[in-house]
């Protein structure tokens, strides 16, 4: 067995808890009027900088910021209270930035009115030019986190309650993508030296691979199904630990031991994709797709 393989150990849960808490605390309103804010801050003498986004209800955009002088530039329309808090460490060398939106508690009146303001949103934009330690909570909304430009440190995307799609980039850091409630896409990076973490929850969870990878990837799956969408021909070996749900996965595979399948090959590719990969209640499926055809469709409407 290749070197590549991780000794993760893993547990199946879903915290059904810490969701309700989630939902009360973001999602309740008490029938109060948007607002809008704008909020930026410079690199100044910083280094390395520390961002946390707490999402709010509404849509998330978090990506990367076009004024170059900037380490983050944000603009929102939202309910509740819109908190921004810039410590520094080091002489300046270290910053970290919190954006929060602070949503009252409400019950389900405030659900309902919140849910009928649907131009509610937050854009941060972030800067590319330092490394950032990544922590996006995103709240009741869609959400589009798309940090393939960005220099990373570590990345925590937490999904809430909608859809969330999150872009990685290629680096040597540490990943870890939770789904909530709702249907997650992961676009991962050809080539990733950390392991990637990613967490099922209620809803579908789709995992894009694109040609050329080689990364090691750490699936827990959910309540929904989980699927990991390899570029045809791409060599690779999955470890599963099997859950309620089934687990398909390509004709043609050797099958190295009760649990562990690979492509042939696998061992002579210079790069490749290791996936340990725990089933949760919904199905969990590995395929191969031709991502450039895919995208030739979209394009032309298809």
């Amino acid at each position: 067995m290749s070197d590549k393989k991780k000794n993760v150990e893993t547990e199946f849960s879903f915290d059904f808890s810490g969701l309700a808490n989630k939902i009360g605390e973001v999602v309740s309103t008490i029938g109060e009027e948007p607002e809008t804010s704008y909020f930026d801050e410079k690199i100044g003498e910083a280094t390395v900088a520390k961002v946390e986004i707490n999402g709010g209800m509404g849509k998330l955009h978090v990506h990367p910021v076009e004024d170059e002088s900037l380490l983050a530039q944000v603009e929102t329309k939202h309910i509740g209270k819109m908190n921004y808090v810039v410590s520094q460490s080091g002489n300046g060398a270290g910053k970290t930035v919190k954006i929060e939106n602070q949503v009252m508690r409400g019950g389900f009146r405030g659900i309902i009115g919140g849910m009928g303001k649907k131009d509610l949103y937050i854009d941060a934009a972030l800067t590319a030019a330092i490394p950032l330690e990544l922590k996006v909570e995103t709240g009741v909304g869609e959400a589009l986190v798309d940090a393939r430009d960005l220099s990373l440190i570590s990345a925590h995307v937490d999904g809430g309650v909608g859809p969330a799609t999150v872009y990685l980039p290629e680096g040597d850091y540490k990943a870890k993508v939770e789904a909530g409630v709702g249907p997650l896409t992961v676009n991962v990076p050809a080539h990733l030296k950390s392991t990637l973490r990613i967490e099922g929850g209620v809803g579908p969870v789709t995992v894009n691979v694109p040609a050329g990878a080689n990364l090691t990837l750490d699936v827990e799956a959910g309540v929904g199904p989980m699927t990991i969408r390899l570029a045809e021909g791409t060599p690779f070996m999955v470890d599963y630990d099997g859950g309620l749900g089934p687990f398909h996965r390509p004709n043609g595979l050797v099958q190295k031991s009760k649990k562990v399948w690979q492509t042939e090959g696998y061992d002579l590719a210079a790069e490749s994709v290791f996936v340990k990969l725990e089933g949760g209640v919904g199905p969990s499926k590995i395929v191969f797709v031709d991502h450039e055809a895919e995208k030739s469709k979209r394009k032309n409407g298809e």
